[in-house]
Formats: C-alpha cells, sequence, structure tokens
C-alpha cells in the first residue's frame, strides 16, 4: 500500500518535491518476488504476469539472443505441430510423393514438407492429395502468414528502438567544484558517431525514510543540476549538483547514504541526431555497493595535444579517481 500525501504531511515529511512511497512496517520479515539486483527496491505479493499475456511486447523488451529464440521456437513449433497433424490424425496416406504417386511418402518426408510451408519455401518431395490434407496445409500456410507479420513488427520495432551508445563512470563523487561540495557524475560516448540532440539530464536521489509511526517510504528528489538540459552533446559530459543548505543531500556523509540505502540515478533522454528517434539512459549509483565516494576527484578525462591541437578523449580515465588533495583543474569535459 501507498501513503497518501496528506497522511505523509500529517507526519512532518511534506517537503514539496516529487515523492514515491513504499510501505513496509519495519518488522516486517518478507522475501521479496520481485527484486533490483542493484538497488534496495523489493517488491512482494505482486501479481505475476504470465509473459502470454503481452506476449509482443515481452519480446521487444527482452535481449535479443533471447527474443530470437523465442521466435526460433514458434517457428519449429509450428513446423512439429502441422507435422503431427499431417502423420497422426489425416494420415500419411493423403500425400503422395512426386516421384513415385503409388507410394505414400515417410514421416520425414511429410516433415519436411510442414517445414518447407512454414518457411514459405514450398518446395517438397510429398504433395497432398487428398480435401483434408489440402484443407490442413492451407491452414498452416494461413498461420505461417500471421505468425511472419508478428515476428515482422518485433523486428522492425526493436530496429527502431535506438540505444545510445553512453558509458557513465562507475562513481558519483561528492566532493568540491569551483570551490563548493558538489555531487558529481559523468559519462562519455562510445564513439563520436553517435549524438544527441535536445539534451536533458537528470540526478534523482532515491532513499529509505522512516516516518514517525514506524512506517517506511521510498522518497524521490530531483536533484537540481547545474547544467539539466543541452542543445547538442557528442563527446562526454559531466553532471554537477551543488550541496547547498536546501539540498536534501545537505548535511549528510557517505555512511549516511549507505544507511538509507541511497540510489542516485543519472537519467539522459534526447534524441539520436542520425533517425532523430527518442533515446533514453539510465544508470544507478548504489550507495550500499560504494558507488558514491568522498574525498576522490575524477582523473581527467580530456587532454590537449600540443603539436596539433586536437583534443584528447581518453576513455581509460572514465572511472579512474584521484585523492582530492592531488587534484588537477578538472575541465568539465
Amino acid at each position: 500500500s501507498f501513503q497518501s500525501r496528506s497522511a505523509r504531511e500529517k507526519e512532518g515529511e511534506g517537503t514539496g518535491r516529487n515523492e514515491a512511497h513504499l510501505a513496509a512496517r519495519s518488522d516486517s520479515k518478507t522475501q521479496s518476488s520481485v527484486k533490483d539486483a542493484r538497488s534496495s527496491i523489493q517488491i512482494i505479493n505482486n501479481e505475476k504476469r504470465s509473459i502470454f499475456t503481452e506476449f509482443y511486447v515481452e519480446l521487444v523488451r527482452m535481449e535479443v539472443r533471447y527474443a530470437f529464440l523465442w521466435i526460433i521456437g514458434l517457428m519449429a513449433a509450428n513446423v512439429v505441430v502441422f507435422w503431427s497433424i499431417y502423420v497422426h490424425w489425416i494420415g500419411a496416406d493423403t500425400f503422395v510423393l512426386e516421384s513415385n504417386h503409388s507410394a505414400p511418402p515417410s514421416k520425414l518426408q511429410i516433415l519436411l514438407f510442414s517445414l518447407a510451408t512454414t518457411t514459405t519455401l514450398g518446395v517438397s518431395n510429398a504433395t497432398p492429395t487428398a480435401t483434408s490434407a489440402l484443407l490442413i496445409a492451407n491452414i498452416q500456410a494461413i498461420s505461417v502468414q500471421m505468425l511472419l507479420v508478428f515476428v515482422t513488427g518485433v523486428f522492425f520495432t526493436r530496429l527502431s528502438q535506438t540505444k545510445p551508445a553512453i558509458k557513465a563512470a562507475k562513481y558519483a563523487l561528492i566532493t568540491t567544484f569551483n570551490g563548493q561540495t558538489a555531487l558529481i557524475a559523468r559519462f562519455v560516448f562510445d564513439t563520436l558517431k553517435d549524438g544527441l540532440i535536445d539534451v536533458r539530464f537528470a540526478l534523482t536521489y532515491q532513499r529509505i525514510t522512516k516516518l514517525k509511526s514506524g512506517e517506511f517510504f521510498y522518497k524521490f528528489d530531483n536533484l537540481e543540476l547545474m547544467r539539466s538540459e543541452a542543445t547538442r552533446i557528442r563527446v562526454a559530459s559531466q553532471m554537477t549538483h551543488f550541496i547547498t543548505p536546501e539540498s536534501p543531500l545537505y548535511g549528510k556523509s557517505v555512511e549516511d547514504l549507505e544507511r538509507e540505502q541511497a540510489v542516485v540515478e543519472l537519467t539522459i533522454f534526447g534524441c539520436e541526431q542520425a533517425s532523430m528517434q527518442p533515446a533514453v539512459f539510465r544508470h544507478e549509483f548504489v550507495a550500499a555497493h560504494g558507488d558514491i565516494k568522498k574525498g576522490y576527484d575524477f582523473k581527467k578525462l580530456l587532454s590537449v595535444k600540443i603539436l596539433n591541437g586536437r583534443r584528447i578523449v581518453d576513455h581509460a580515465n572514465l572511472h579512474e579517481l584521484v585523492p582530492a588533495k592531488a587534484k588537477h583543474d578538472n575541465d568539465s569535459s
């Protein structure tokens, strides 16, 4: 169950920020049926939806290799099901061989006929002659056409989806930037061919907060960024949130974030430059996993080659940290 906003305000927790509340008694000891391996969220007693409820959507969502296996499995099932009907229901004697009309085809030859019908090749040594066999063969041909429409839809839907070639640093840092304490996260594009236009950035601070009543709720705060949008990005960028007294991170140490099972989520939304398709990138920094650190700075990504003035972006430094006292001039590359 979810706490209403009015109830939260009565508990002194109404802040005017975006909040999503997940109620759970502090003394509850339950096993979750859905668990996010990266964060602390677990869902129990949820309604389990069969994969066949929205099979098309599930095929679009799942990994390519699994979607491919499902599609191959559907084609194979069509072959086997209709082969069984031909052999065990209407009988092999309803077919004749092209090479010998007096002898019925073998089970293997009928299987090859079913395969040729499913693949729309249409070439087989077995030919249906009886009305029942011709009827079933046409039903199989119709089912294959419907299956191909389904598969083609999944294929082109997946092709139209864009995944920006973005890689985020493993860590988000609480450090000093421009003389102020700030939370910093950075990311790079794997290739210069990719780029996003009309881009929006967000850092979301998520954690578990305890009410006076003893209940817990999962709270979300959008962190104000030094730059929350850009006309175009192509190489790399750094997201900076200044931890001022108005910030929900103000006065909190890394240990505090670990205790409240905090997660900082980086979200990038924009349009892929070549296809003009919307693209989304998400990455979570989980405090309990050591993804949020203090006392370090990022090693510089950007350098300038003296001979020809080329800017060099070294992806080997993406996850590299240096002690804050050894900090170099930090470009917001």
